[in-house]
Order: C-alpha cells, then structure tokens, then sequence
C-alpha cells in the first residue's frame, strides 16, 4: 500500500523554530481553508529555548528569511501526525526541499522520529 501525499498551498504561518510552523492556513481548495500546528518531516533543528537557544534562533530566523523569499511554496503531508498532534509536513519551494535544505544550510539534523 502506497503513502498518499497532500500538497495544500499555506496562506500564513508563524515559524516558532527551525522545523516547527505554527498557525499554518492551508487553502484546501473550493474557498475552504484549514488551521494547523506542523513539523518539518526528518529533520530537528536547535531548540530556541535553553542552552541551544543562539542556535535554535539563527535556526528558526534562516527559516523565516527561507519561507518569506519561496515564490512557489507548497506544503507536503502524508496522512501522519507526530507525537505532539503536530502534522509532519516538507516544505517545497518549486522542486527545492526546504527540509533538507535546513540541514544542507548547517541549521538541523537529519533524524527520523
């Protein structure tokens, strides 16, 4: 059984961290529009509170500059939810992964989870 991906086009979103999107709008089609919590799917990045907080913030402002400049941006999810209820999503901008483009920009890991 193959994984069935959504692809949504988001309309706002506030980026908390590096590989977190909060109060993400999703245009689903036909005027109808849906508000959710994400996290960027394969990737951790610093956290913007304790001791990696200088990382966790350069991390979550490359996002933010990443996410403001797309001019094709797309969200991608399969039918999952981490363990937080958080929707695992990959950010596209055009054909370019804006997750492993997070960790190709030394601002997050790799990590499943």
């Amino acid at each position: 059984m193959s994984t069935v991906n959504w692809v949504f086009t988001p309309l706002s979103w506030r980026v908390y961290d590096g590989d977190t999107l909060m109060d993400v709008v999703l245009d689903l089609g036909f005027n109808v529009h849906i508000r959710i919590k994400t996290r960027l799917l394969g990737i951790n990045a610093p956290e913007v509170r304790g001791a990696s907080r200088a990382e966790g913030l350069a991390s979550r402002d490359y996002l933010r500059g990443v996410l403001d400049q797309a001019e094709q941006l797309r969200v991608q999810t399969a039918k999952k939810q981490g363990k937080y209820g958080r929707w695992l999503i990959t950010l596209w901008d055009g054909n370019v992964n804006l997750n492993e483009q997070m960790v190709t920009a030394g601002h997050a890991v790799f990590q499943e989870y």
